[in-house]
């Protein structure tokens, strides 16, 4: 288990829809791609690293290795939103004509509609608060641009500092409702 993990992901059975969490020996590489394929929503709550020297092997962490960009390319993931609230998700480097490259290229490619990722570190406090607003909004009939402004509004409240209520990007079509 990944030091924070479990304080990220207690929270999910409040608002996750129907299936439950991939945890333990469950989040494997495998169980990820078989889920992937068919999953609607789906909310990483793990480690992930960005290579600066090479981009394309930016990952995040599972139970049984690492799922890297290049993994991604070969995956099928149309799902609604695919959330990553670990450390630095959404860090890319613009290479040629504006590419970026990085996780969010590959959940791209693979078909995500949207992604919500953070841009640097994240406290696991805030970082739960932040998503259990998020998801009530947006579950509750907000569009997910609307969700996360309303969710950064509420967790600024008690985290004044933008550090911990400003980490996270949408990233492609926001405006789709739950």
């Amino acid at each position: 288990m990944l030091r924070g993990s479990v304080t990220k992901r207690m929270p999910c059975s409040s608002w996750c829809p129907t299936r439950g969490p991939l945890a333990g020996h469950r989040a494997s590489r495998k169980g990820f791609q078989c889920e992937a394929a068919r999953a609607d929503f789906i909310h990483i709550a793990t480690h992930a690293v960005f290579r600066e020297d090479n981009p394309m092997f930016s990952a995040f962490k599972l139970a049984d290795g690492w799922m890297s960009v290049l993994d991604l390319y070969g995956l099928t993931c149309e799902a609604n939103l695919v959330a990553l609230s670990g450390c630095s998700s959404g860090m890319h480097q613009v290479a040629g004509a504006d590419d970026l490259l990085g996780l969010v290229r590959g959940f791209l490619y693979a078909g995500a509609r949207s992604l919500l990722l953070s841009l640097w570190p994240v406290n696991d406090e805030s970082t739960s608060q932040l998503m259990k607003i998020f998801y009530t909004r947006w579950t509750g009939g907000m569009s997910k641009a609307a969700a996360m402004q309303r969710a950064c509004q509420e967790v600024r409240s008690t985290f004044s500092h933008p550090f911990f209520w400003a980490p996270f990007v949408l990233i492609g079509k926001t405006l789709i409702f739950f």
